[in-house]
């Protein structure tokens, strides 16, 4: 189950086919974003996979509820 850090004015609603295919999407850019880091400047400024993983695990959440729908 998705869970986020509810806040004032940010009304957050899964359901909503546009939200949801919006948050994948950037949270591939950050995906993609993190990727880059893995070669730039010889990997200097890598993160550990853990962070890859994460964002992985948040799409893939995203996936199954959209199946479930």
């Amino acid at each position: 189950k998705m869970r986020y850090l509810p806040l004032s004015g940010f009304n957050v609603d899964f359901g909503d086919n546009d939200y949801r295919a919006r948050l994948r999407q950037r949270l591939e850019d950050r995906l993609a974003f993190i990727a880059t880091k893995d070669v730039d400047h010889d990997g200097y400024d890598r993160l550990p996979i853990d962070a890859s993983r994460a964002l992985e695990d948040v799409i893939a959440a995203l996936d199954q509820q959209a199946a479930a729908m």
